[in-house]
């Protein structure tokens, strides 16, 4: 059975190209493009992996990041930040301490790996450099 991926982006042109990076053999991909999407998302089934951009059009994505963790207390969560702040990443952190922090532009190795990482649960979290 194919691990879901839900990848979080207000850019359509990241959405596809984390799809392509990750491969469609692999996982299956659900996507959300605002905050507004990403509620309507949580009323479905967890997804393996949430790839969560921080900034979206309607608001900062750590708004919603406790109730996403609340209903999914199991998906792991790779937040991407193209205006990653400390304050940001600690914010973060208080939510969920699993969590995967990756600074854009975004590099296909990297995110590969953070998301094996993230789905083998053998290695800590970190946050990863650009």
């Amino acid at each position: 059975m194919k691990t879901t991926i839900l990848v979080v982006d207000d850019e359509a042109e990241i959405r596809e190209w984390v799809k392509l990076v990750l491969g469609d053999d692999k996982y299956l991909f659900t996507e959300a493009q605002d905050l507004a999407s990403l509620r309507r998302c949580l009323g479905g089934s967890a997804p393996g992996v949430v790839i969560l951009d921080l900034k979206l059009p309607d608001g900062h994505s750590l708004t919603m990041l406790p109730e996403l963790k609340q209903k999914w207390p199991a998906s792991k969560v790779i937040l991407l930040t193209g205006y990653g702040t400390v304050e940001a990443a600690e914010q973060a952190y208080k939510v969920d301490p699993q969590l995967f922090l990756q600074s854009k532009p975004l590099d296909a190795g990297m995110l590969r790996a953070l998301v094996d990482l993230a789905l083998s649960g053998e290695l800590a979290p970190k946050t990863m450099p650009r």
